[in-house]
């Protein structure tokens, strides 16, 4: 018997006792479906997420490099014509970020301090929704709509912000706009004021926590960042690539534990083809005698019982797919509506071909046991079975 004559016969038969044991074929498929989907489905939230913080740092630090101090706010302003004679720079602007207590709940909230003419610079993406910008020494504020919504405050109401640093006082401040800063913090609101009016806060004029350094190209951010470092050693130079390597050793990280859930599933539906293809072997053994006795050879019987391992594993990871691209999209809509977090999953090909790969591996791979078992048992015994 030829190579392909067997392999016909096998998916026949394999097939054959599918559709002949609806239930048990069913509810093995699932146990690998499920597996599957939690896989596909994490994977794709996972690259969404890599994919949208990629975005945002490529939105807002662009062809920039970052001169920040160790900690709170104490790079000097003055710095910034010595910094804009560097070949390459073409704008220099200095920021105060950190973090704040808001109202007499303090809601905590990143508070921005930035001129009003590098606004659209830092938030190239900001959708002003309601009232207008603030204007320079001005005592107003923009913030984000869901602190607004937190605070339960609108435009012209006054909010009380604490720095969260030693030697600074709360201050009030009117809010003027309501503002849609194209980042997504979750439950964390966003403020935004004057660079003077943030230093008055802070009670550090004439200084910011860091200096965002704008050049003309790519390839001139390196040689920049050593310029910087020979000029202010004391000082930390961040470039663009620093921060994706970091994002992406969190990502792997986060990636790797959701993954390691995930195959959780996979060992269960395993364990459920192991017990499938035993049970397939026990009914089976009489056809296994006749099939030895008319001359079928060992790897003839374990081909039978593997591709019935690899089948339901095959649409298994069909079904599984199908569900975990629905579940990733669910999920995200849930994000989206209960945490205000804004997240697409991506839809990688190769994530499907791993998916399909990975189920139909495990199948096999756990049916080899007790169909090695079978194709093992003599004729004579599988014979006189009853």
């Amino acid at each position: 018997m030829s190579a392909l004559s067997v392999y016909k016969y096998a998916v026949k038969f394999a097939w054959n006792d599918m559709t002949s044991r609806k239930v048990r074929a069913g509810l093995t498929i699932l146990g690998i479906a499920v597996g599957i989907a939690a896989l596909v489905a994490l994977m794709s939230i996972t690259l969404g997420m890599r994919t949208q913080i990629e975005n945002m740092l490529s939105e807002t630090l662009g062809l920039a490099v970052t001169l920040s101090g160790k900690t709170g706010v104490e790079v000097p302003v003055g710095l910034i014509p010595a910094i804009m004679k560097i070949h390459g720079v073409v704008n220099a602007y200095p920021v105060i970020e950190q973090t704040a207590l808001v109202g007499s709940a303090l809601q905590p909230a990143i508070l921005e301090g930035i001129e009003l003419k590098n606004l659209k610079d830092a938030f190239p993406n900001m959708e002003l929704k309601e009232g207008r910008l603030f204007y320079e020494d001005e005592e107003g504020v923009l913030i984000t709509p869901n602190l607004a919504d937190r605070l339960g405050v609108d435009i012209g109401d006054t909010i009380e912000i604490s720095p969260r640093s030693t030697g600074a006082t709360s201050k009030r401040f009117r809010v003027v706009g309501i503002i849609d800063i194209g980042l997504s913090f979750g439950e964390m609101g966003f403020i935004v004021m004057p660079l003077s009016q943030a230093q008055e806060l802070y009670n550090r004029p004439g200084y910011a926590s860091s200096i965002v350094i704008k050049v003309a190209s790519r390839d001139l951010i390196h040689p920049l960042a050593e310029a910087l470092k020979k000029m202010f050693p004391e000082a930390r130079i961040i470039e663009p690539e620093q921060i994706a390597r970091q994002i992406n050793r969190i990502m792997d990280v986060v990636n790797a534990t959701l993954l390691s859930i995930g195959s959780i599933s996979l060992i269960v539906a395993a364990l459920s083809v192991m017990n499938t293809i035993a049970m397939v072997v026990r009914e089976r053994v009489r056809e296994i005698g006749i099939l030895k006795a008319i001359g079928a050879q060992r790897l003839h019987i374990l081909a039978i019982f593997l591709s019935e391992a690899f089948l339901l594993s095959f649409i298994g990871g069909l079904v599984g797919i199908a569900i975990g691209l629905a579940g990733a999209h669910i999920v995200t809509s849930g994000l989206i509506k209960f945490m205000g977090m804004q997240l697409t999953p991506v839809i990688d090909p190769v994530v499907l071909l791993e998916g399909l790969i990975i189920a139909s591996a495990v199948g096999v791979v756990a049916g080899f046991q007790p169909a090695w078992k079978g194709a093992n048992i003599r004729p004579i015994e599988a014979l006189r079975y009853e």
